[in-house]
């Protein structure tokens, strides 16, 4: 019994000091969206102009992953572990850059959600090099009622400076609209065709070990009372952690996968199970009720 103990004791501690390791890398992303958090706390008034739209590009040189982050991603999402590092963990190194991108902005970005990306796959990304990251705030679509701004980014290195681009939508909420200013719209559904390409589950610390992996450490994911506050039903899974999930399945499934665009649709509460639907190019991710939490379109 004391050396089953031991083990437990050893596992646990193990668990922990990976946990404080990968959380250490995650500095940059941090500092990029604690400053948007703080920015988020300021009326707009008080902070300077907003930037012009479309915005400069911004260019950055991010020492590479480590090896052992990778593979811990590929694990969690079900990604090959190989020599290379999966596109879709983008949001590690690029959104370090959102704090300089958007920080000029005059809206509540604390209430941001995640709305929609864009990911394409143009060439394989190394392990083991340096990476060449370029980020631009490339539009704003304000209605009045809410607010859509989209970054852009792209990731290769020396000599492939665009092997992966992204474009990253995000949703601000800023006024209730008046009683009559349109009709509710309709919850997207999957086409009566569509055949089911995979599935998958996540347990309910998958939004905390995903913050681990990324540096999103927004505490709908993984502080329950925060999320309740919030308007959730519990902690949510990242809208990151559906599209790469969704990407590696719709990949094996059909050998392979150079562009996803897809919009967040209503979040999947953890813990929680999906399935993976396509007709055609258009592909669906259900929550356990049928409930589409995500819809896009790939291609091959």
């Amino acid at each position: 019994m004391r050396r089953i103990a031991k083990r437990r004791s050893d596992a646990m501690t193990s668990t922990t000091e990976e946990a404080l390791r990968f959380a250490r890398l995650q500095k940059d992303t941090l500092r990029g969206m604690g400053s948007l958090a703080l920015a988020g706390l300021v009326p707009g008034p008080l902070r300077g102009m907003p930037p012009i739209v479309p915005g400069e590009w911004i260019e950055r040189r991010v020492p590479a992953p480590p090896d052992a982050l990778i593979d811990a991603y590929c694990d969690a999402v079900g990604a090959r572990r190989d020599g290379t590092v999966p596109a879709h963990l983008f949001p590690q190194w690029a959104f370090a850059m959102s704090g300089e991108l958007l920080g000029g902005l005059r809206y509540p970005l604390l209430r941001a959600v995640n709305a929609g990306c864009r990911l394409e796959v143009r060439g394989e990304l190394p392990r083991g090099r340096d990476l060449i990251v370029r980020g631009r705030l490339a539009a704003i679509d304000d209605d009045g009622r809410r607010a859509v701004i989209t970054q852009r980014f792209t990731t290769g290195v020396e000599g492939a400076t665009q092997l992966v681009n992204a474009e990253v939508r995000a949703f601000v909420p800023l006024a209730k609209g008046r009683r009559g200013d349109g009709a509710k719209k309709d919850a997207p559904k999957a086409s009566a065709g569509a055949r089911e390409l995979g599935r998958f589950e996540v347990g309910p610390r998958a939004g905390w070990e995903f913050a681990l992996l990324t540096g999103d450490f927004n505490p709908i994911h993984w502080a329950r009372p925060w999320a309740r506050a919030s308007g959730f039903r519990g902690v949510i899974l990242h809208g990151f952690g559906t599209y790469s999930r969704a990407w590696e399945i719709v990949r094996r499934a059909r050998g392979g996968l150079a562009e996803l665009d897809a919009r967040f649709t209503r979040p999947l509460v953890l813990p929680g199970s999906a399935r993976v639907l396509a007709d055609g190019d258009a592909i669906w991710v259900v929550d356990a009720n049928d409930a589409v939490v995500m819809e896009g379109r790939a291609v091959r």
